[in-house]
């Protein structure tokens, strides 16, 4: 009976292996059995049927590989190779790894691949970790036929064929590989190789996502949230994001909290948008850490607390998060519930400024135009305001026209003045509304138009610009008595 329970020994699954009367295989073992040694290895290794032991995994591991065992060579290799209960050491791992890769064990010649392939305690040799990766993939390793779909997809190493990245991808997905999965997604989302085809991406997206792909279950929670390439489902969205948050994704966990924090399609919850972007905050989600900071600032779902929501912004926008950069340059300028710090406001205004943010832009401008925090120079707000109106910013807009039509910095021009505040005007720009009227009231750099100046003093005046009402009112008594002459 013992002769044929350890014929079969080899093949046993661990969860069986628990319940072997322990002293059989060790009686077994001290016989010279390498298979009942391989076996008492592993239950060792795991914990699985006594208490987990590195140590005499080790013993037992070495053992069999002395008498050849290609499964207890790897498994040595493993533990020297990830420092699992003894010390870390790449040399013996590969010793121990071509052990058992020349009896043609495909994890092995995996593990060599990646050896090679990344100069693990070995001179890297892409070429060498190429041939590995091939023997294992045509063994049937999916991690290397992953592996090598990457490599041709990507180009390196090697020329980039997407032919054969699609061959790999598909040999490794057959055997629900959920990164071949997504990854083939890809390559019909994009039509890489391939006839472009959403249908086809969709599929293979949902079949990684099926095989537990994070990436793929948030892709498809975006896709089904937008409707990018399906018809919009909400609560997909929401089954395919809830997916992949409970794989920890912090992405995921942010879109839930969106969703639950604008009520958008979902019941409004603060609490439950609280829950996931704290979660997702956790992971240093840069978004997760701006949303908080509105919640605390606001009092939304939370205590009000100031303190807090800057120290959310603050990690934020050291994540070149731009609108904490911004909001914090906000903050300190205006000084809102924190002293005013000019210093730290155009520390913050120059970093947003420099990924783009056009409100940052202008806000550098006016710090420069009105000297305040920083020695006033019309030449630098004439810059930065340059570089808002470069972007459509109608504030931006406005001060550069203001600029021309009170000759500040620059020679007085009130046709360039014109042209800027049109700009910032047809933006619904209330100032740039008020002064075009002046412009056209008093005829500075046009005819005298009443009709125009009633009209852009009446634009800003509907936006409660008193301003604009009051000259409004002022033209037309004007107009009024000029009839009477």
């Amino acid at each position: 009976m013992k002769q044929l329970l350890f014929c079969f020994l080899c093949l046993v699954p661990l969860s069986i292996l628990a319940e072997i009367n322990i002293s059989d295989l060790s009686d077994k073992a001290n016989q010279g059995d390498a298979r009942a040694k391989f076996a008492l290895g592993l239950m060792y290794n795991d914990g699985k049927g006594v208490k987990q032991d590195y140590l005499k995994a080790k013993k037992y591991f070495a053992s069999a590989a002395d008498q050849n065992n290609a499964k207890a060579q790897f498994r040595l290799g493993v533990m020297y190779d990830d420092g699992k209960g003894i010390r870390q050491d790449h040399e013996k791992a590969r010793k121990y790894y071509e052990l058992a890769a020349k009896q043609n064990d495909p994890r092995a010649q995996f593990r060599l691949g990646v050896i090679y392939y990344d100069g693990k305690g070995v001179r890297q040799d892409r070429g060498k970790a190429l041939k590995y990766y091939e023997l294992a993939a045509n063994k049937g390793s999916a991690n290397a036929q992953y592996i090598l779909g990457t490599i041709y997809d990507d180009g390196q190493v090697v020329i980039q064929d997407y032919q054969k990245a699609k061959k790999y991808y598909e040999l490794a997905a057959k055997q629900d590989d959920a990164r071949a999965q997504f990854r083939l997604g890809d390559m019909y989302h994009d039509g890489k190789g391939v006839g472009k085809d959403l249908e086809k991406a969709i599929k293979y997206y949902e079949i990684a996502a099926i095989h537990g792909d994070v990436s793929a279950q948030n892709l498809l929670g975006t896709a089904y949230y937008y409707g990018f390439g399906v018809k919009r489902n909400i609560l997909k969205a929401k089954k395919y994001y809830e997916l992949a948050a409970k794989q920890g994704d912090a992405n995921s966990l942010f879109d839930l909290g969106y969703m639950y924090d604008k009520g958008e399609y979902v019941r409004q919850d603060h609490q439950k948008a609280q829950k996931y972007y704290e979660l997702a905050a956790k992971q240093d989600e840069p978004r997760a850490n701006f949303m908080l900071g509105i919640m605390y600032d606001d009092g939304k779902g939370v205590k009000q607390d100031h303190e807090i929501a800057l120290k959310h912004y603050e990690s934020a926008a050291s994540q070149d998060h731009v609108d904490a950069q911004f909001k914090l340059g906000t903050i300190y300028y205006e000084g809102k519930n924190v002293n005013p710090d000019y210093e730290k406001a155009k520390k913050y205004f120059n970093l947003a400024s420099s990924k783009g943010d056009v409100r940052a832009s202008s806000a550098l401008g006016v710090m420069y135009y009105d000297g305040k925090g920083v020695k006033q120079d019309y030449k630098k707000a004439k810059y930065y305001f340059e570089i808002g109106t470069f972007k459509q910013d109608a504030n931006s807009q406005f001060k550069l026209g203001f600029m021309y039509d009170k000759g500040e910095g620059v020679e007085k021009n009130y046709l360039e003045a014109k042209k800027y505040y049109e700009l910032a005007a047809n933006q619904g720009n209330v100032d740039a509304q008020f002064f075009l009227g002046e412009l056209y009231h008093f005829g500075n750099g046009v005819e005298v138009d009443f009709n125009k100046a009633k009209y852009y003093y009446g634009l800003a005046c509907d936006k409660g610009y008193q301003n604009g009402c009051d000259s409004s009112e002022k033209l037309n008594k004007k107009v009024s008595n000029m009839s009477k002459l």
